[in-house]
């Protein structure tokens, strides 16, 4: 994930004075004493979520550790016809305040699942028959932290 380290310069402003990269280890910043802010991009999952951490202080000598968690879940899309597994399109969509529907990701299916990494949340799915175009739509799927959902378009 990327680490940005923010300091205030004021009262609506913040100033990127470093950042870095997380991997098998934490990212280790030497700070000044003072006030930041932390935001941690995950930078592998799906719509690239992130956590912020305002207001950290740190003081001379001291050192703080901040954890964010990114368990996302994972869900896996077939589409089958007459009980064999069928080529087809398979979008993500997640609705927004006003009702419409905004695209997260999409992909394909063969002989095997489309998947798909997704952050904790509620998504729709749409999955479309390559040769014929018919569609199959689920509504109110709900992904989990590090839990897989199945489903399976019967065509």
């Amino acid at each position: 994930a990327r680490c940005t380290i923010y300091q205030s310069r004021g009262e609506e402003e913040k100033e990127s004075i470093t950042d870095g990269w997380t991997g098998e280890q934490a990212a280790v910043f030497k700070l000044v004493p003072g006030p930041y802010e932390l935001v941690v991009e995950d930078r592998e999952d799906i719509g690239n979520p992130k956590v912020s951490f305002p207001g950290i202080v740190i003081e001379a000598g001291k050192t703080v550790e901040k954890l964010a968690e990114f368990s996302g879940g994972t869900l896996k899309v077939k589409a089958v016809r007459n009980g064999k597994p069928i080529s087809a399109r398979c979008y993500v969509v997640q609705t927004d305040e006003e009702g419409e529907k905004k695209p997260v990701t999409d992909g394909s299916t063969s002989e095997d699942a489309a998947v798909f990494k997704l952050v904790p949340g509620v998504y729709g799915v749409i999955v479309e028959d390559a040769n014929s175009r018919e569609q199959k739509e689920f509504k109110a799927v709900a992904i989990e932290a590090a839990k897989a959902q199945n489903l399976e378009a019967r065509f």
